[in-house]
């Protein structure tokens, strides 16, 4: 099957080429004309350059492919750039879904967030059909991947053959932009001083690879599935990162409140957090998921927290990211 992938050269968009090449796939593998395409490059596939604005540029690459994987993304460092974010989800995925019945593509996969469905506790983690609650919509990104599975699901409605994916907070090789590499990083270099109060699904990004490979597959149409791991408060994931890779986990725990607080003075002084407001509101919440029906319905399976931590961190040594 020829596949024609958006986003084929980040984090996820690495991981997903190889995947794809390994169970048989051609792959096409688009990229916006300033990507840096080095951890795909020189591998058997076909590279396209495309305009996520520009449907006529998403419908030639997409003629001839079987299935389209959207996976291209606009991940915000702080709480600018809002409309490009904006831009990106909404009408790059309704220009992706207008070329892909232009291009009678017969099966398109939407990767979105599990952070467009409302989050569970520990007891209870969140599965597919949990409620979202507004206060997501307070987060930049989260806002813009919803407005997205929503053009997703009103092209569906409309008869598209798709399928929508939910990854949790992913770790692993390629992640050249130290997304939630950066805690690693930060723990290795005992840089943190104190831990912070919520928790989140950690899954492996070539579990996540892998399960969306088996949703473009065999994945029910109309249907979204959670491709999560293992949850983990923050200060739990810190002290089993040390033990994993080495340096020092913070003792101390500082309250939301304060970590926003300190977050907006800093801003307000021109000085650069450690994390952005919209990260700052993430980590002081519990954000934990189920992926029972990925695990039933495509098979999908995820490795311990620690062989991921210890993957990302021997690419970033390889690498020289830190």
């Amino acid at each position: 099957m020829i596949v024609a992938l958006t986003g084929a050269t980040g984090f996820l968009g690495a991981s997903l080429v190889r995947e794809l090449l390994e169970r048989g796939h051609e792959v096409r593998a688009l990229q916006r004309e300033t990507s840096d395409n080095q951890f795909i490059y020189g591998l058997p596939i076909e590279l396209r350059t495309i305009d996520l604005f520009d449907v006529d540029s998403l419908q030639r690459a997409f003629e001839g492919a079987q299935a389209v994987i959207h996976a291209a993304a606009e991940v915000p460092r702080s709480g600018h750039h809002t409309s490009r974010v904006m831009s990106v989800a909404r009408d790059g995925t309704y220009n992706v879904l207008q070329a892909c019945r232009r291009a009678r593509v017969q099966r398109m996969v939407h990767v979105s967030t599990i952070c467009t469905i409302g989050p569970g506790t520990i007891d209870h983690p969140a599965c597919e059909g949990t409620p979202r609650p507004k206060w997501l919509d307070s987060i930049v990104y989260f806002r813009t991947k919803h407005m997205a599975e929503l053009e997703v699901r009103g092209a569906m409605e409309a008869g598209l053959d798709a399928v929508i994916v939910n990854p949790a907070a992913m770790i692993g090789p390629y992640d050249s932009k130290l997304t939630t590499g950066r805690l690693i990083s930060e723990i290795r270099n005992s840089k943190l001083t104190y831990g912070v109060p919520g928790g989140s699904c950690f899954a492996d990004v070539a579990d996540v690879a892998a399960g969306i490979v088996s949703a473009m597959q065999s994945g029910r149409k109309g249907e979204s599935y959670i491709l999560g791991g293992e949850n983990i408060g923050f200060i739990d994931a810190m002290r089993r990162i040390a033990d994993t890779v080495g340096g020092t986990a913070p003792e101390k725990m500082i309250s939301a409140r304060a970590l926003l607080t300190g977050s907006r003075v800093l801003s307000l002084l021109g000085r650069s957090p450690v994390l952005s407001i919209d990260e700052m509101r993430i980590v002081a919440h519990e954000m934990y998921y189920c992926c029972d029906k990925a695990r039933e319905e495509l098979g999908y399976d995820c490795r311990p927290f620690e062989q991921s931590v210890a993957r990302a961190d021997q690419w970033y040594r390889e690498n020289k990211i830190y």
